[in-house]
Parts: C-alpha cells; structure tokens; sequence
C-alpha cells in the first residue's frame, strides 16, 4: 500500500461536504469525473490482495497435495521394504531348514543302519539271513520323526545265497506277529513267499529262471504289512530301484529318488496318498561293520518321504508366514509341484507351478544340492536330474505387511493443511476487515483534502511528500547493492585463499586409523590381458562392468566394504570401516559367492563377447591382519588401504590358481576357529611369495564342495579337523 502513509499525512478534520463531494466520496471519482487518488490506491491493493490471497491458497493446496503424495508414498514404502525384508528372510530359512530337514532324514536313517550293524555283529549273525529283534518298536520312532509313510529294510542276497534266505525268510516270519502285536494290530495267518519273486503282467513270478546275481528282497517294514505277500518281493526288478542301490553304494551317503507312485514297488502295505502330494524314496546303505562306512554293503534302508517332511515346522514360531509363502520345487528333468508354507504347515497345492505370477519379481532361487537323482532316457543314457526351490510370497503374505497407515498419515497431513488454510483464511478475513475500514478512512479522508484543494494542486503535494520517500529508497538499494557487491568480494577472496591450499589446513590432523583385525581379499580375472587384447573396448567394458556390478551387490549383501577397483583386480576388506569379529568367515563367504558368480557370468556372456569368455575364471586371495587406512586428501581424494596384510593379500591372488580362493595361515586359523573346519584345505606345495619367502596356504572349500565334505567329516569323525588344526598349529609356531 505505497500511499497510505502519504494520505494519513494528509488527513484534516472532518469539514462539511457539499453535495458534489459527497457523490465524489461515494463513487469514488474527482469533481472533474476522473477516479480519485483513493480509488486508485484502492483499487491496486484489492486487486494486489486478491492475487495474493488466490496465491497463497494455490500455493497451500499445491503443498498439501504434494506433501500428502510424499508421505503416502513413504509410508507405503516403508512398509513395501518390510514386506520385502521379511520375505526374504523368511525364504533364506525355508532354503535352510529344508536342507536341515534333508539331513535329518539321513542322520536317523543311519542311526537305524548302524543299529542293524551293531546288532548283528553282537549276535555273530551273518548277514543276509539277519532279522533285527523288535524291528518295528526301532523303526516306528525313526518313521515318525522322518514323517516316512513307509520303512523298510531290504538285505542283498547273492544268487548263492538265495536257497538259505528263502528258508531263512519263511522260518523267521515271526518278527511280523511281533510288530503286529507292538502296534496293537491282529496277527496273520498268512505266510510269506517261498522264494524270493518279481511281478510280471499283475502276477507273481519265481525268480528261478532268471540267475540273476543280486537280490534284494522286502524284509522287515514299519508299519508291519497286514498283507505278507509283499515279502521277498525283488525290488532290484525296479530299475528305479536299481538306480538308487548302484548310486548309494558308489557314494555311500543317501539318495533321493525322482518324485514316483512308490505303491508300484511295496503294493498295499504302502498307505494309500489320500492327499496326492508327491513322493519319493530315500535309501541308505546298510554296512556290515558297524562305524566302518566302507566295509561291505549288505542291504539297505528304504523310506518312502512325502515332500511335506522337508517342509513341515518351517517358519512355526513367524507370524509373518501367516498367509502362506509359495515353495515351487521343479527339477531339471520337467517335474514341478508347488506347496504352500503357513506358519509351520506345508500343505500340497498341485503338481504344477501355481505361484501368483505378479510377484515372480521377488523369486528367490537356491538349488538343493542334496537333492538330486539320476536318471536314464530312452536312449540309454544317465542324466542326471537337479531340484531347483523358488520361493515366492503370497498375496495374503502381503496383506501382512499392508494396513491403513498411509492412508492415517496422509489424512493426517491433509489435515494440518486444511487448518493452516482455515487460519489463513480467518487472518485473511480480518486483514480485509481491516482494509475496508482502512480503505473508507482513506476515501472520506480524500474527500477532505478534495475539498480545500483542486486535484491538480493535491495531487503535486502528495507528489512533493511522495518524493524523500522514493530518493531515500533509492540510495538505501544503491547502499544495500553496495554492501552486497563488498561481501560477494570478501566471499570470493576467501574462496580464493582456501582453493590455493587446496583446502586442507597445514594444523588440521590426517583422516587416518589402524584396525587390528581385518580381511583383505584380492580378485582377479584369469586370462583377461591376453582376451581383452583381442576385443573391443566397449566389450572388455561390458565384461568388467556385469562382473563388478555383480560383486557389489554380493558386496552389499555380505556387508562387505568395496575399496577400488584396480583393470581387472577388485579389492575388498572386511572388518573396516565397521569392526567385524567374523570378518574371516564373512570375507570367505564373499570370495566363494564371486566365484560362483563369475563363473556363471562368464559363461553367459559367451553369447555376446565371443566363445572363449567362458574359459575366463576368477582368482581370489585372502589373507587377514592389522591394515592403516584413511583418506589421503588433495585431488582426487579417496579412501586407502595400508600395510603388509594387504601385500600379502595380494600375493595370496597373484600365487593362487583360476577357480580356486587361496587364502594365508592367519586367515585359516580363523575360520576354523569360527567351527568351519571343513571349509579349508592346506595346499600341497609350498608357495614361494615374493617378499614373503616360503608360506604355507590354503584352498578355500567352495560351497558345492561343502555337503560332500560335511557328510565324509560326519561318517569318519573328527580326526581330519585335529589333524588340520595341529598342523595349522605346527606351522604358527
């Protein structure tokens, strides 16, 4: 309002109006007929006023859609990321329990076979005429803690021995009106076979004129059979059967059938699969000396799982799960089901993929690599056939994560807007009060001054008042422009003092630490100088760049620190800038996941880099110690690392072999020390580094390598991890 202090300068007492100024005062106009200083002063506030108002109401409405927009979409996300959070946790323990529960089934299994080897060497029975006392009051409690719907153990008779079993069999029938009695069942009157028969055509046949040289006939079975005529039934007549016996007693540990009708080899002493889930058949060889795995194999132990055992108990104590997470296990081979996890109950969905497809975005992968069969086609040859688990969420899962919040929030935010509109709008209200009063003064006060003085006259004083003001203005801008040209000066002079030290002060101390313990790994592509010679560079930038980016993310999952990136090396350290006590086992977990991933990169890449890319490999090294790091200022600051761990780090890479993780003596000593004994293996030879003269090291297990290892380690006991232990010993001191 730039006249309303000149007009209250101006204001004079109220004197009496003639009509002709009282029409003026009303209608806002001079004698003369023009508009009056009044009406245009207020005519340029209302219509400044009224464009301001509708601004700021814009303004307001703007904000609190855009800040109601944000804070529904931060809370829906907030919750977005739990959701996936979760689920991801939840789908790493379903891949690690089952796996438990695979293991499980084979640990009972054994305690079973070592129990008929005790047995019978006790006795100084020899097998295959052997028959464990109290067969069923043993295997019902290994069945129901297996969750099998049948077990039976099957011995091995040799074509020589066939006449002593099938009189041994038909004079020990006894155990099944034991096992009968046990579980409170009537006993049968019923005999077994004569002789040891296979089926042919629905019909039972003696296996007289077959001469094979191998049997294995049905022996003792828990639940007991009501029916006995399964007995010395030849399983070897299966070539199912005869895959699993050959692959069992060439790797002595257990093997997994291929999902089948398991009723086709054990008939009605099989409970009927009401439900359809699929099944398949586990079976462990049974030794004849007990706690001796490689003595020789005289039967074996054959449990018909339902896939519900490897699931059951899962996520029982996460009210997450509530709602189901969807476990699609398909093998190589084509066969695919789909069970549903809730809240520790795996329950059969069908015999088919039948995830809800939106969410194919959050599959989560893990091949079971204890579960795995072979198998052979129609041309005769073995294949063999790998489970694959892909994990996904359910929409009812979801619907764990997803509640009214956002919409709370974002009402809530609306809210507050609305009500600083309403407060605006009252203030707005009485500033318009205001202006109207402040406005008819003006009117009635110009109407004063209109009448003691023509308009040209008023018009000039006001002017002439007007003036000082608007020459004052000026030299205040001219004063104010000033001051701000000098401290834009004085700014840019401090700028310019600073930049020529570079920014750093001559007293202010380095940025620097020395961390005691910590894992260096060092990773390099085998064969890259002589593949990147004979490419362009925009591919030898495609191969870094897909391989790097993946071990980022490998990086950021194991919470590893990335330090740089040297051609085609890559420098990670474990344990800075955040300590780490596993650092070891961290770093050792990192390097066996690069490797995997480069050797599955490079052979994707083949396609568009060139048919030798696959032959790529990493080489990886390890070694742990005290390492100094910190930020060396100046150009191109960046954060370094120090010291003679990551020398030897180095040397562990550069002495090491493609596809393989060597890693130094301090590094093995930890991670055994962390219980992973089985995870390292010394070198043969002597390695030779340089500025480190001879050294002894180790290979870094890789994972695939780690189940066949467990399982040796768990037959053979623990002398091997002594043995490491003391030589990994004998060398530190």
């Amino acid at each position: 309002m730039p006249y309303a202090g000149t007009e209250s300068e101006f204001s004079l007492p109220m004197a009496e109006e003639s009509d002709t100024d009282e029409r003026s005062s009303n209608t806002g106009h001079t004698p003369e007929g023009r508009p009056s200083m009044s009406a245009e002063i207020a005519a340029k506030e209302n219509t400044q006023v009224r464009y301001s108002r509708l601004l700021v109401m814009f303004v307001l409405a703007c904000s609190a859609l855009g800040v109601g927009y944000l804070t529904f979409s931060f809370v829906t996300q907030e919750e977005e990321d739990d959701f996936k959070t979760q689920f991801a946790n939840d789908a790493e323990e379903i891949s690690s329990v089952t796996e438990t529960n695979e293991g499980n089934v084979g640990t009972l299994l054994g305690i079973l076979s070592l129990i008929i080897s005790s047995w019978s060497s006790n006795a100084g029975t020899n097998f295959p005429n052997f028959t464990l006392p109290d067969f069923e009051q043993f295997a019902s409690g290994t069945r129901t803690l297996t969750k099998s719907a049948l077990l039976v153990y099957s011995p091995l008779v040799q074509h020589a021995d066939r006449p002593g079993w099938e009189a041994y069999s038909v004079e020990n029938q006894d155990w099944i009106d034991t096992s009968l009695a046990f579980s409170n069942k009537p006993n049968t009157t019923e005999q077994v076979s004569e002789y040891i028969y296979y089926r042919e055509f629905g019909q039972r046949q003696q296996l007289v004129e077959k001469n094979l040289s191998e049997y294995a006939p049905i022996w003792q079975m828990s639940p007991p059979p009501e029916d006995v005529s399964v007995i010395n039934y030849n399983l070897l007549n299966s070539p199912t059967y005869q895959r699993l016996v050959d692959f069992a007693n060439t790797e002595r540990k257990a093997a997994l059938s291929e999902v089948l009708d398991a009723r086709e080899l054990f008939g009605t002493s099989l409970p009927e699969n009401e439900s359809g889930e699929p099944q398949s058949i586990m079976m462990l060889a049974v030794n004849e000396e007990p706690y001796n795995p490689q003595s020789r194999i005289v039967g074996h132990l054959v449990a018909v799982l339902p896939w519900s055992a490897f699931f059951d108990d899962i996520l029982a104590d996460s009210q997450s799960s509530s709602g189901g997470i969807f476990a699609v296990v398909e093998d190589s081979c084509g066969t695919a089901f789909t069970y549903s996890i809730d809240n520790g109950n795996a329950t059969f969905l069908g015999m088919e993929d039948k995830h809800d497809r939106k969410y194919d975005y959050l599959k989560n992968d893990d091949q079971l690599s204890f579960l795995q069969y072979d198998t052979t086609t129609s041309e005769g040859v073995e294949e063999s056939c790998t489970y694959h688990m892909h994990v996904y969420p359910s929409a009812d899962y979801e619907n764990n994560f997803t509640s009214k919040t956002p919409v709370y929030f974002t009402v809530g935010v609306l809210a507050v807007f609305t009500w600083v509109a309403a407060v605006f709008s009252f203030y707005d209200c009485l500033v318009q009060r205001r202006q109207e009063k402040v406005n008819t003064f003006a009117t009635k006060s110009n109407a004063i001054v209109a009448s003691l003085f023509p308009a040209q006259v008023r018009e000039k004083l006001i002017n002439e008042q007007r003036e000082p003001k608007r020459r004052y203005k000026t030299n205040g801008n001219a004063s104010m422009a000033a001051q701000s040209l000098t401290n834009d000066n004085e700014l840019w002079n401090s700028q310019l003092e600073a930049g020529g030290h570079g920014g750093i002060d001559d007293d202010s101390p380095p940025i620097a630490d020395l961390f005691p313990s910590a894992t260096v790994a060092f990773m390099d592509i085998a064969g890259f100088t002589a593949w990147s010679s004979q490419r362009e560079p925009s591919q030898v930038f495609i191969l870094l760049e897909t391989i790097y980016r993946n071990f980022d993310k490998i990086a950021t999952k194991r919470k590893v620190f990335k330090v740089e990136t040297i051609g085609d090396c890559y420098v990670a350290v474990c344990g800075l800038p955040e300590p780490n006590d596993d650092h070891a086992v961290v770093m050792a977990r990192f390097a066996r996941d690069c490797l995997e991933k480069m050797n599955e990169m490079a052979r994707k890449l083949e396609a568009t880099l060139g048919p030798d890319t696959a032959n790529l490999a990493m080489r990886a090294g390890l070694h742990s110690g005290p390492v100094t790091a910190g930020v060396l200022r100046g150009d191109r600051a960046r954060f370094q690392l120090f010291g003679d761990t990551v020398n030897t780090a180095a040397r562990m890479e550069s002495t090491g072999t493609k596809r393989k993780i060597q890693i130094s003596q301090e590094t093995a000593e930890l991670i055994i020390a962390a219980n992973h004994p089985n995870w390292v293996k010394p070198r043969q030879d002597i390695v030779v580094a340089k500025g480190k003269g001879e050294m002894q090291t180790y290979w870094l297990l890789p994972q695939r390598e780690l189940t066949v290892s467990v399982a040796t380690s768990t037959e053979e006991g623990s002398d091997d991890t002594e043995d490491l232990n003391a030589m990994i010993w004998k060398k530190s001191n």
